[in-house]
């Protein structure tokens, strides 16, 4: 009994030697947060969350959303959007199948006719411009089917308050299911804005250099080698398509500018002078001759 008492006498000797945790007390304000920082004797601000800025070309803004709901769950692909009404194709990475069709955009500028390989290209209204109070990073990986990834790096960077870079790049590297069917992408994109300090002036420009691969493949031979799933048929990969050979690749460059000038700061319904620069150079080539004809055609159309 002297011996459990001796050693329930260190155990509480060492309970009550342990340094008790201060938990740093927070203020919140209506414009920022506080937090006590006890080593330095001093409060450090932080932005909000409202402050971290995204909007496009038509200055439709929204913030960073850092909620954790079934929304991201549905954005968790490589478009990074809800692809609802969208069939996918057996890999990802190839195109898709529209099941409804919303509002069409009509456009007065010539176009590619042929558009089954855009769903993963980045047009102008896709690109976002920032202005965040501080460094703003994400990051998107994801495997993808049998072997490869998908990735999606992102960062910005306010170097003064009306200055804004950002940089980012999306890869993809998926070999399928079947024979002849890996998807191979890569989407590089650079935007910069700037507006004055009186903001008569406002500045928007990217550039973005992007590559969409696809082998393709003229479906399976046999449906009972798919029906049947009979060995070796049910690995997929040995089952018998057409087209061994054939790929395909869309390949674009394009640097935009778009500004802007107010002829009266003090006057909010003065007269505006917009102007906008697009400069897009863009190519679909395959190994399938009726295809390349079609696209021959296309280039001296435009």
């Amino acid at each position: 009994m002297k011996k459990i008492a001796v050693v329930l006498l260190f155990l509480s000797l060492s309970l009550f030697s342990q340094k008790k945790q201060i938990t740093p007390p927070v203020e919140t304000t209506s414009d920022s947060i506080r937090v006590f920082d006890p080593a330095n004797n001093k409060k450090e601000k932080k932005p909000p969350i409202q402050l971290y800025k995204i909007y496009n070309l038509e200055k439709d803004t929204t913030f960073v959303d850092t909620t954790l709901s079934i929304q991201k769950e549905y954005k968790y692909n490589l478009l990074r959007k809800d692809i609802f009404g969208l069939l996918p194709f057996s890999n990802e990475g190839h195109t898709y199948n529209t099941l409804n069709y919303a509002l069409v955009q009509k456009n007065s500028n010539p176009n590619m006719g042929f558009t089954a390989k855009h769903f993963n290209y980045l047009e102008v209204k896709d690109i976002k411009y920032y202005n965040v109070p501080t460094p703003l990073t994400e990051l998107y990986f994801k495997t993808v089917m049998e072997q490869g990834q998908s990735v999606d790096a992102f960062l910005t960077v306010n170097t003064k308050p009306n200055l804004n870079f950002s940089l980012a790049y999306k890869g993809l590297r998926s070999i399928g299911k079947y024979i002849n069917n890996i998807s191979s992408s890569g989407n590089f994109r650079f935007t910069t804005s700037y507006f004055t300090k009186d903001k008569r002036y406002y500045l928007n420009a990217h550039f973005t250099g992007q590559d969409i691969s696809n082998q393709e493949n003229g479906g399976i031979k046999l449906l009972e080698q798919f029906e049947t799933s009979i060995p070796p048929y049910n690995e997929r990969e040995r089952i018998d398509v057409y087209f061994n050979d054939a790929t395909s690749l869309l390949k674009g460059n394009r640097f935009l500018i778009d500004h802007s000038f107010k002829l009266n700061k003090e006057n909010p319904n003065s007269l505006l002078f917009t102007h906008q620069f697009n400069h897009e150079y863009k190519f679909l080539i395959s190994n399938i001759k009726p295809l390349m004809i079609d696209l021959e055609i296309l280039i001296l159309v435009l």
